[in-house]
């Protein structure tokens, strides 16, 4: 059985009140009543109600008969998911309605209609409920999708061009290239859904972290069963990929490839099987009436001990049967400087001048950003004001996973449903130990000791810096840098992106995040430690 609803009804006319109980009680409410407003305050710091009726008009605490404002406030303040239902005088409830809309459910006006009142308060009960058991909206996980895909109109435009220029001529695979947090895992799954809605079959892989044991075979088992592992057929559906596996002595299971024992898997070779597999999944998904086949491979920096497996691709892809006789469209998603090195001169060029075309990902613009929030909160009864969410790009311009953490922190430091500029120092520091446990430390980390100085001095800086003005604000300091030093330094943290180099002679903390994590936890926390 549900459990009883709790109501507390606050009335300064005991007469009223005892009227409340017996119109109220036989709907199987458990109420409480208080006459005063010290006896409310009183109740609602000891229990917890699901609705609370008060009279606007009552002697309060301080020189005024709006007494219930009071107890109004005091529910705000320490009770948000009780739902207040306001009593006014006869023919006042509109004055009211605008003078406290904020934090009330409803308002009821004198003489009562109990019918009007119990309707009210059994829609109140539901609200009050459903906002207690309502989850944080703000997904700040990997691997976990946030509520909201908001932007990437654009990349959106471009995938299905794609999509329709792979079903009327060839394919013309690409990449998503995009830092980390940007965004790239979900683009590719609203890719997917994209892909099926046109009735194409798409998969995404997943790929591996490989070790340095690892081999470009490896690397091409990983993908075929991580396609296969993504299709929406059951395998039963594959009877032409399953024979040209079994012919090879392979069986795909749950924990990956299985090889009869007369097989030596050294005798595979990588490019072949990988061919053979592409040709025998396309005869399978025609039969399944498939026009097109996406495959998208996701983290594709996991390549590195194997990044020749880049070349293998390439030449299955570029093969001419592959070409005519199949409409399998790939997808790489990587970290710009990863792909960058796998595709530099002395090793893999080939690769880069075969997928020429790509999607580079940048943070949403403020716009994309306030509709993404907007949207995430609906249904949530929770709103961030227009500063709230003017704080929000500012710090964290844009960037996708920064945005959900920020957000998510804000949102739990909600206020009868407000987020607003009075809660921001909190969430701030909350967000940037969060960040700071997921990437920040690890970055800080990464510096040497003078490099370390240098973001130092960025970390109370809101304009980008020259070389001078850093060697005096470092001279300040104490620090023994010399002045050589400080070049080489900039240049390494160029490299690392922990810097940018916005203008000629100019530097700043890339990252504004970044620089505030810097500030708060390692400047100010130092400062603390000396003192």
């Amino acid at each position: 059985m549900p459990e009883r609803a709790h109501l507390l009804i606050v009335e300064d006319n005991r007469d009223q009140l005892e009227v409340y109980e017996e119109e109220l009680e036989k709907e199987g409410y458990l109420i409480e009543t208080s006459d005063t407003v010290v006896e409310a305050i009183r109740k609602i710091r000891k229990e917890t109600y699901d609705v609370a009726i008060i009279d606007l008009k009552m002697p309060g605490l301080k020189p005024s008969e709006m007494g219930g404002e009071e107890v109004m406030e005091e529910i705000l303040e320490n009770s948000p998911s009780t739902q207040i239902i306001v009593v006014t005088g006869y023919g006042t409830s509109k004055l009211a309605r605008e003078a406290f809309k904020e934090g009330v459910y409803d308002f009821i006006d004198k003489p009562i209609n109990y019918d009007e009142l119990r309707r009210i308060i059994n829609n109140a009960i539901l609200e009050s409920r459903t906002s207690v058991q309502k989850i944080n909206p703000f997904c700040p996980k990997t691997g976990v999708e946030p509520k909201i895909f908001g932007g990437r109109f654009k990349e959106l435009r471009f995938f299905e061009n794609k999509l329709k220029e792979a079903e009327e001529s060839v394919c013309d695979h690409f990449l998503v290239l995009g830092d980390w947090g940007i965004g790239k895992t979900m683009l590719l799954r609203e890719f997917k859904m994209l892909a099926q809605k046109r009735g194409c079959i798409a998969s995404i892989v997943s790929l591996d972290e490989f070790g340095k044991d690892s081999t470009v075979l490896d690397g091409v088992e990983c993908i075929i069963q991580g396609i296969f592992r993504d299709l929406p057929f059951a395998s039963s559906k594959f009877e032409t990929l399953t024979k040209q596996l079994t012919g090879l002595g392979i069986s795909i299971a749950g924990t990956g490839f299985q090889y009869n024992q007369e097989l030596s898997k050294s005798k595979l070779q990588p490019q072949a099987l990988l061919y053979d597999t592409l040709l025998s999944l396309w005869e399978d998904i025609k039969k399944n009436k498939g026009k097109l086949m996406v495959v998208m491979l996701d983290d594709a920096y996991y390549f590195e001990p194997i990044s020749e497996i880049l070349t293998t691709i390439k030449q299955v892809l570029s093969h001419q049967i592959i070409i005519e006789k199949t409409k399998i469209l790939f997808v790489i998603a990587c970290l710009p400087e990863k792909w960058n090195e796998f595709i530099s001169l002395k090793r893999h060029h080939p690769v880069g001048r075969y997928f020429l075309s790509k999607i580079a990902l940048s943070p949403l613009s403020k716009e994309e950003l306030v509709y993404t929030v907007e949207k995430t909160l609906e249904d949530t009864g929770i709103t961030f004001s227009t500063e709230m969410l003017e704080k929000v790009y500012l710090y964290t311009q844009g960037h996708p996973f920064e945005m959900q953490v920020l957000c998510r922190n804000l949102y739990e430091n909600q206020i009868a449903g407000k987020v607003d500029l009075a809660v921001w120092e909190k969430a701030l520091q909350n967000t940037l130990e969060d960040l700071g446990k997921a990437i920040f430390d690890h970055w800080f980390n990464e510096a040497s000791k003078g490099e370390g100085e240098i973001l130092e001095v960025f970390a109370f800086q809101e304009i980008p810096l020259m070389k001078k003005e850093i060697t005096q604000l470092l001279s300040e300091k104490g620090s023994r840098i010399s002045s050589g030093n400080i070049g080489k330094y900039l240049q390494r943290l160029v490299s690392k992106k922990l810097l940018s180099k916005v203008e000629r002679g100019k530097y700043e903390v890339s990252d504004k995040m970044f620089r505030a994590y810097i500030r708060l936890f390692k400047v100010e926390n130092d400062n603390n430690d000396k003192r």
